[in-house]
């Protein structure tokens, strides 16, 4: 919510006025216009499709609420004393409230800021599809398999705070330091720093082991903090978004290839 918030305050730095970030052609006050126009500011899309992504990971953090009150199998096969099912129905029901909350923080910018909606969604909704269609497929395997894991769902669908503090953290100084730019190298070393923060925010998620996350954050830190300008935020947030979607990836990897004896059937 943060970055969605910090997002949408484009408009009042660029003055307040409808017409100042987006301009339309043939544009009066108080009416949308009439033909397209153009972005007279540049915009923060990466920040955009961060906050999408982390609408869905929290979202997808309370599948376990909401599966507990969905029916048992609702007519599904499933092992005896399998949660399978509900489980899986969980999943989906959060994806789809993510997904839902980040079409609504794109629709949302684009009312308050008056400019076309297209441009928002594709970087609010897009950059999901693929996290989406791996969270959908371990749904399905979830209630087809009718498997628990050991630890409990909760610490299984637990998203690294680590890494969502770190990304956060670095878009949101990017983002400041990108309404600041020039060439003082302060002000740079605190572009690339924030840049750094969203490589390793990706790398806190990529790994778990800390030995993994040091070698795995040491050169995709680097990467970021080198990528880092006004034109490249796009770019990054879309670099955390694929290390959100691996980590999905890894869950779904855990249910199909983690040895039986991981996983045990709830008491």
């Amino acid at each position: 919510m943060a970055l969605f918030v910090d997002f949408v305050a484009i408009k009042a730095r660029a003055g307040g006025r409808d017409n100042e970030v987006y301009r339309y052609r043939d544009y009066s006050p108080g009416v949308r216009g009439f033909g397209p126009g153009d972005f007279h500011y540049k915009i923060n899309w990466g920040e955009l499709a961060m906050a999408g992504s982390l609408a869905v990971v929290a979202c997808l953090c309370a599948a376990a609420l909401l599966a507990s009150v969905l029916p048992v199998n609702a007519g599904v096969r499933a092992p005896a004393g399998s949660d399978g099912v509900q489980m899986g129905g969980g999943l989906l029901a959060s994806l789809v409230i993510g997904v839902a909350a980040a079409g609504l923080y794109a629709v949302g910018a684009a009312e308050y800021i008056v400019a076309p909606a297209a441009p928002f969604l594709k970087w609010a909704v897009t950059p999901l599809l693929p996290l989406a269609t791996v969270v959908a497929v371990a749904a399905i395997a979830v209630a087809r398999w009718g498997r628990r894991p050991a630890v409990g769902w909760h610490v299984w669908l637990r998203f690294p705070m680590s890494s969502v503090i770190a990304a956060t953290a670095g878009m949101l100084l990017v983002h400041y330091t990108f309404w600041h730019w020039t060439d003082t190298p302060l002000v740079e070393a605190a572009a690339r720093f924030g840049g750094l923060l969203i490589g390793v925010g990706a790398a806190l998620a990529l790994a778990q082991p800390l030995p993994y996350r040091v070698v795995v954050a040491a050169p995709l830190g680097a990467a970021t903090a080198l990528l880092t300008s006004p034109d490249s935020t796009g770019v990054l947030g879309v670099i955390y978004v694929l290390a959100v979607t691996v980590w999905w990836a890894q869950r779904l990897w855990q249910l199909a290839y983690r040895p039986p004896v991981a996983w045990q059937p709830p008491r």
